[in-house]
């Protein structure tokens, strides 16, 4: 029976394949890759200018004490940090500031509380020391208060080694933990002791980078980041699979005007710290763990997730290279 069935059905199989001439296979082809780009196009496009920010949900919150949310912010005393403390601020959170320099973060925090009427707290702590055990001064400068909003946003190179571009056959064992520290560690050991004092709905922010690609020179740098990027995905699926209302998301700012990360980047084209501040919390709520922030830096990022391994190595090498030429003439000149 099964024989006379497959004799019968041969000859329909015959006819099919005989009509899948390599012009209908091409079309075929076409009209599948023109529906890919379109939906990511189209993905684009709600992402960054049409899906709402989820910033209502987590503003909402009440702490137990009946104050409003709380967001704990680090490296808020500069750039990026600075600017996204101004935005939280001004939307009604209360800000727990983070530092290494308690004079700077008492200015800081003055003025925010003069300007939008909140509450502050000042966690002054050194991200670079890879010795630190962060438990206690966390815990005296919390005390029983429930975070809503954690934001990893200190990292950077300059005030871990003495040069930003440098070989890692160059840089000395204390650079190479200090920048893990700066980049890396302290972050998760500050996430660790939060996210038991978190409230739920919840939501942790890591500020990583486009350099998380890869980069020579910065190599440490672009290491760190990308562990924070896997960290990121990893820990969104934890709260998932944990029952936990908080989500966990990183994003990946390239170049930014005010900020001492790269310090030699320019371009007609360069966010501010406002601008890169804003775009982050309108990016809250979307399903990617990790993206660019700011519509026109996810265009760019394309160029390093689009070129070839080979072009890509000659692409980052000469811009680096560059950049790295800028730094050795000022300190020659210094």
């Amino acid at each position: 029976m099964l024989s006379q069935i497959s004799n019968y059905q041969m000859p329909a199989f015959e006819r099919l394949f005989k009509h899948l001439e390599p012009i209908h296979l091409l079309t075929a082809t076409g009209a599948v890759t023109v529906s890919y780009f379109s939906l990511k196009v189209l993905g684009f496009i709600y992402q960054y200018f049409l899906k709402p920010s989820t910033l209502y949900r987590y503003q909402a919150v009440k702490s137990p004490k009946g104050e409003a949310p709380w967001a704990l912010i680090t490296g808020s005393s500069d750039g990026i940090g600075k600017a996204l403390a101004i935005e939280l601020a001004s939307k009604g959170f209360n800000i727990v500031i983070h530092g290494r320099t308690p004079s700077k973060l008492a200015k800081a925090a003055s003025d925010l509380e003069t300007e939008y009427k909140i509450k502050t707290r000042i966690l002054a702590l050194d991200a670079c020391d890879y010795t630190l055990d962060l438990d206690k001064p966390v815990s005296e400068v919390l005390g029983d208060t429930k975070i809503t909003i954690l934001v990893n946003n200190v990292g950077g190179i300059s005030t871990a080694a003495k040069r930003v571009y440098d070989t890692l056959a160059d840089r000395t064992g204390e650079e190479v933990d200090r920048l893990f520290s700066l980049n890396g560690r302290f972050a998760t050991q500050l996430t660790r002791i939060i996210i038991p004092r978190m409230t739920e709905p919840g939501i942790i922010i890591n500020v990583s980078s486009s350099s998380s690609f890869g980069l020579p020179w910065v190599q440490l740098y672009s290491g760190g980041k990308g562990f924070i990027n896997s960290l990121s995905i990893a820990l969104n699926t934890e709260m998932y699979a944990t029952g936990r209302d908080i989500k966990v998301m990183a994003v990946t700012p390239g170049s930014v005007a005010g900020t001492p990360g790269f310090v030699y980047a320019s371009g007609s084209y360069l966010p501010d710290t406002k601008t890169i501040a804003k775009a982050i919390l309108n990016r809250m709520g979307s399903e990617w763990p990790v993206l660019s922030p700011w519509w026109f830096q996810a265009i760019q990022e394309l160029v390093f997730v689009w070129t070839p391994p080979t072009m890509y190595k000659k692409l980052t090498a000469n811009i680096l290279r560059d950049m790295k030429g800028i730094e050795d003439r000022q300190l020659e000149q210094s």
